[in-house]
């Protein structure tokens, strides 16, 4: 995330919910709870995530294209897998 961005989006979301769902009523406000995460190793997020998935994924063999398949049927033994 840049610098400053979790405030930014914070902010936009505060300004968007009191546009477009509460229609500008200011009593209502009060009630408005945001929390915008930036986690500090937020630039391992992806890596973090994928790791995760491919530990809660490791023994299911459906969810996994071989080597060898890739390279006898490249990118559309992926799409397929995929059912896309």
């Amino acid at each position: 995330m840049f610098p400053g961005m979790s405030t930014r989006l914070k902010q936009d979301i505060q300004r968007r919910y009191f546009n477009d769902i509460l229609k500008g009523d200011e009593k209502r406000t009060k009630k408005i709870r945001i929390s915008v995460e930036a986690p500090v190793q937020r630039a391992h997020s992806v890596f973090l995530g994928g790791a995760v998935l491919a530990g809660l994924m490791e023994n299911r063999d459906d969810f996994w294209v071989t080597k060898v398949d890739y390279e006898e049927c490249g990118i559309e033994k992926i799409l397929s897998h995929l059912q896309l």
